[in-house]
């Protein structure tokens, strides 16, 4: 176990009050050689599309030209009449051209869930194969916007079973998914949005309805926000009108906290990566515009009530060993301060209902802590999972009951190079397991290999279920998995995607 940190307090430029403690420890961008994306960081489970879309917009830059946006500029969606599963099917074709070396036949309104056994997007996109030991070259198939992404693959997928209880919206243009009412999906997304090649890039639960963030093909570095509501079979999508500053950009969805919250960047990137003033703030999507200025390198993860839960991941302008654990910290909004903290880096953690599922970083496999986040007490519920790459494992969600957590676990030979660099040998795919917290035991979620840790996963609000939506060589596919974990299950094939990763919202029974 690493020894407890100090609370470190930042100035602007990331650089302490009272210059550096003792034990504080510089945390640079995880990155893979070879130029490849790196996994998302740990904790970060619903937000994928959003902390991305920053990432490459504005930190990493993979060439997306950035917008801005007027002062006073109201971010707004657009409404659509509420939509029934029960009515009309909806014809609109694919929502662009299809890109190079690619077909799009398919009718959004009739894609189902299938029939048989499927195997989906599993050829692979070289002529030869990779030199034993080398890294797999990632598999990649263009997405709507006409730009390559890397993509997964499912196998051995089986059609759900009759009567289970399982619906949720997901997909680039926000399909209403039910199979137990009707065999049809319903895009929540107007016919003139998805013309104008707009995708939702994000979906987020908040407070019994749905947030959505659009962008498009156009300009992916701006964002509009949308309001999902509705039940028993009927949503409706409506516009949430906000102010966003000059030159700032929306980031990831922040819910779960008595206010639904977006990230807003602000400031410059310096282009050598060692230094940043990029400066995150939370933009209330209440109806107030309020904003919240956010510690300097503090970057949030999730919220509960009046308080945010987020890493320290201060810049530094000279190379240092990378730490493979996290600083967590409690911010609050109403005292506009840090709170407290972990009393130990965290090598992994995920939020739940008003607590953080977490374990200390330590040389081998150690126990699973629950944080509660209101009281700041926490509490050892069960060993940790021994697995290998252990410093490259991801916790993704947690149930909603607290007792599984799912995560990402690289197939590939992991190894971490003196300068805190990471190297990959073989395949750049990652399985899904899921771990009892209270035994320690894992269970592989068969059939899925995921690209770079980019999917989404979310357990249903019964916690009966597990949902992993991931990108595939045809679009995109959901499948489930059982209290038991059997499956596959095939849930809906998603003809077109954006970006990276599946939007996914499961909703209640």
């Amino acid at each position: 176990m690493s020894v407890p940190p100090e609370i470190v307090i930042y100035v602007d430029g990331g650089v302490p009050e009272d210059g550096p403690g003792p034990n504080m420890v510089s945390f640079g961008d995880d990155d893979v050689r070879g130029g490849t994306p790196p996994p998302r960081r740990p904790g970060s489970a619903g937000r994928l599309g959003a902390v991305l879309a920053v990432g490459a917009v504005l930190i990493f830059g993979f060439g997306v030209a950035v917008g801005s946006h007027a002062h006073g500029t109201e971010v707004a969606g657009t409404p659509t009449a509420a939509t029934t599963l029960s009515g009309a099917a909806v014809s609109t074709g694919s929502p662009s051209a299809p890109g190079p070396g690619t077909s799009s036949s398919t009718d959004p309104g009739d894609s189902g869930t299938g029939g048989g056994t499927g195997t989906f997007d599993t050829a692979p996109n070289t002529s030869s194969d990779p030199a034993p030991g080398a890294q797999a070259p990632p598999v990649m198939a263009w997405d709507m916007c006409e730009q390559q992404e890397m993509v997964g693959a499912v196998t051995g997928a089986q059609p759900l079973p009759t009567g289970a209880e399982l619906s949720l919206i997901t997909g680039v243009d926000a399909r209403l998914v039910d199979p137990a009412a009707a065999p049809k999906q319903m895009p929540l997304l107007d016919e003139a949005a998805r013309a104008a090649r707009e995708y939702v890039a994000e979906l987020a639960r908040s407070a019994g309805h749905y947030i959505a963030r659009v962008s498009s093909c156009a300009n992916p570095g701006v964002s509009r926000l949308v309001e999902i509501t509705g039940s028993a079979g009927a949503y409706s999508m409506a516009p949430i009108k906000v102010t966003i500053p000059a030159g700032a950009q929306l980031g990831g969805l922040l819910t779960g906290g008595a206010t639904p919250w977006v990230e807003l960047y602000q400031g410059t990137q310096v282009s050598d990566g060692a230094n940043s003033t990029m400066r995150v703030s939370l933009l209330a999507l209440d109806g107030s515009s309020r904003i919240v200025a956010l510690p300097p390198a503090f970057y949030p993860v999730g919220a509960y009530r009046n308080l945010v839960v987020g890493i320290l991941r201060p810049s530094t302008s000279t190379p240092a060993q990378r730490s493979t654990g996290y600083m967590i910290q409690i911010f609050d909004v109403t005292k506009g301060g840090i709170v407290d903290q972990l009393d130990t880096y965290a090598g992994r953690y995920v939020m739940g209902d008003g607590y953080l599922l977490w374990e200390p970083q330590c040389p081998g496999p150690c126990e699973t802590h629950r944080y509660d986040i209101a009281t700041g007490k926490d509490d050892v519920v069960g060993p940790a999972p021994n697995l290998a790459n252990e410093d490259r494992v991801t916790w993704a969600a947690v149930s909603p009951d607290g007792k599984r957590v799912a995560m990402f676990v690289p197939q590939g030979d992991v190894t971490r190079s003196a300068d805190g660099e990471y190297q990959i040998e073989g395949s750049s795919a990652s399985s899904v397991v899921v771990l009892d917290v209270e035994t320690g035991i894992t269970s592989a979620a068969r059939g899925v290999d995921v690209p770079w840790s980019l999917a989404s996963v979310e357990f249903s609000p019964d916690s009966q279920w597990l949902v992993v939506g991931l990108a595939t060589r045809t679009g995109g596919a959901v499948v489930a998995y059982d209290a038991r974990m059997r499956g596959p299950y095939l849930v809906a094939s998603l003809p077109d995607i954006a970006g990276r990763g599946i939007p996914l919202a499961v909703l209640p029974n």
